[in-house]
């Protein structure tokens, strides 16, 4: 199960993506971050296990994430910003 965290989150977000099988090389995905009205404001390769990001500038709202491998969704939900 994804996991991104805390929520909500201010200049720093953890997403924890399972690994598949243990011999597998570590999977590729992106992190997708929207406003409510659909723009990108905030894309970010990361790849399976935890990874830390630091995130823009952007103002304290709500906001709609996305986590895709091969331009194929595998989680998404809804991200509170307080900046």
């Amino acid at each position: 199960m994804v996991q991104v965290f805390p929520n909500p989150a201010s200049y720093e977000l953890s997403l924890l993506i399972p690994a598949g099988e243990p011999a597998e090389e570590p999977a590729a995905y992106y992190f997708e971050l929207h406003d409510l009205s659909g723009r990108a404001v905030f894309r970010q390769s990361v790849k399976s296990g935890i990874t830390t990001l630091s995130l823009p500038k952007l103002g304290s709202a709500l906001y709609v994430y996305r986590i895709t491998q091969n331009q194929i969704p595998v989680h998404h939900g809804r991200l509170s910003i307080l900046q």
